[in-house]
């Protein structure tokens, strides 16, 4: 918030307006070299196609609607059901990172950019420390292996020598039930580097059944490679793609971490951007804001971690925070607190966002 001449600051609601709103705003608050656009720039060159945004006032009415798969209604958060799961089902396991140990802030902390899978309980640690910074929630760790459940990849064996391995089976197995559940296997096209991927929505199925009653959001990590079918009678492409992350009506978000390619500021963004989702939240498209589905993935200007204003407003009010004036300063502050335990100080990304976090407080 800017400081007035008196030396107070704006109250925090001000800087969370409703998008139907800003065309009675004088506009030279949005100018590129003054005002509040200086914190919430609009994205340039956006190389998402679609022009999307969900005015605040949706995101209030979808609360009056019954939940369903078409997406016209939410769940809403109650006293009981205040917590995000976050089940660990990966496959692969690291142990304790062996970089060199120095101190930070009277604490020791690790060097190196820490590209250990979502196996590895540090990793499963920062990215929980996160969410709860960033979303406002507690977040509950739960690994896969105390609860009976694991995924079980059987590779595909080859027909002939020089044919293709045929495809692979998935399935999630629930020990403690005596439960499988098979999931679908897509084909990849094109140069990829895995040339079968799990379908997510049949991920979504499976992981439905294991929200608890009292957490709101269920994040589920995996190692398997994902993707979905894209296209469809309609258009011209019917393919399947990679998925980094999806989330689904049913309050289940599915990531994959099994990509050492992934940092952490994209893959915990991801995370983020998915369980937004879950709590009403949809993209944006004209701001520089982790709802915007290209802002995780410009090659220049480094991947954004941040919520435009009226998102973030979207996000006290699912909090039911509307109340609590100090809200988006504590949120910001408790950010800034976690920041530099969660993300490798060397990382330019991590330290951007950092850098605009701190100028926000």
């Amino acid at each position: 918030p800017a400081i007035d001449d008196a030396g107070s600051a704006v109250p925090s609601s001000l800087i969370c307006l409703a998008n139907e709103t800003l065309d009675d705003l004088d506009r030279s608050i949005w100018a590129a070299d003054d005002g509040f656009a200086r914190l919430h720039p609009p994205l340039e060159g956006s190389c998402w196609p679609y022009n999307e945004e969900q005015p605040y006032a949706e995101l209030v009415e979808m609360a009056n609607r019954e939940p369903n798969e078409e997406g016209t209604g939410r769940f809403v958060l109650t006293p009981g059901r205040r917590t995000i799961g976050l089940l660990d089902l990966t496959t692969r396991r690291q142990g304790t990172s062996t970089a060199p140990v120095h101190e930070t802030g009277g604490r020791k902390r690790r060097a190196g950019r820490r590209m250990s899978l979502c196996g590895g309980t540090d990793r499963v640690a920062r990215l929980a420390s996160f969410l709860e910074a960033y979303l406002g929630l507690p977040v509950s760790v739960r690994q896969g292996t105390d609860e009976g459940l694991a995924v079980r990849a059987s590779s595909g064996r080859k027909k002939k020598s020089k044919e293709k391995k045929a495809s692979p089976s998935y399935r999630i197995v629930d020990s403690e039930r005596n439960l499988s559940f098979p999931l679908q296997t897509l084909p990849s096209t094109g140069d990829d580097d895995e040339p079968y991927r799990a379908d997510v929505f049949s991920i979504f199925d499976v992981a439905v059944e294991y929200v608890r009653r009292t957490e709101y959001s269920l994040l589920v990590l995996t190692d398997l490679p994902l993707g979905e079918w894209v296209g469809g009678d309609d258009d011209d492409v019917d393919e399947v793609q990679e998925v980094l992350g999806r989330a689904c009506g049913d309050r289940v978000a599915v990531v994959h971490c099994g990509n050492a390619a992934v940092d952490d500021v994209e893959l915990f963004g991801t995370a983020a951007h998915e369980l937004l989702h879950t709590m009403g939240l949809d993209h944006t498209t004209s701001w520089k804001c982790l709802m915007n589905p290209s802002c995780l993935e410009v090659e220049e200007g480094g991947q954004q971690l941040f919520l435009a204003p009226h998102n973030l407003r979207k996000l006290v009010h699912f909090l039911r925070e509307d109340g609590n004036v100090s809200f988006v300063l504590e949120r910001y502050r408790r950010m800034m607190a976690i920041w530099w335990n969660v993300f490798d100080e060397r990382s330019d990304d991590a330290k951007d966002n950092y850098d605009w976090v701190k100028q926000k407080v």
